[in-house]
């Protein structure tokens, strides 16, 4: 007997697909970090921006786009 996920059948849940290039992207710059719990951090806020951004961008506004530059996200991920 299966049991279906309510998420799936609940309009009002925000289920957004995560593609393999931005896992794979988001893997390599977390190897950066200092040790093992800052690159998973890293990786999760990373993969997490990437998806809700794109998302965003599709559906809301083309020009969205995060508050804080690249080269300064590397720099807090690991923290956030």
């Amino acid at each position: 007997m299966t049991t279906l996920n309510p998420a799936i059948l609940n309009p009002t849940q925000l289920v957004l697909e995560i593609n393999q290039e931005t896992i794979d992207q988001a893997w390599k710059q977390s190897q950066s970090a200092g040790n093992d719990s800052s690159k998973w951090q890293k990786y999760l806020n990373q993969v997490a921006l990437a998806t809700l951004l794109s998302w965003l961008q599709a559906e809301e506004a083309a020009t969205a786009k995060a508050g804080v530059e690249a080269a300064t996200q590397a720099e807090i991920w690991e923290v956030v």
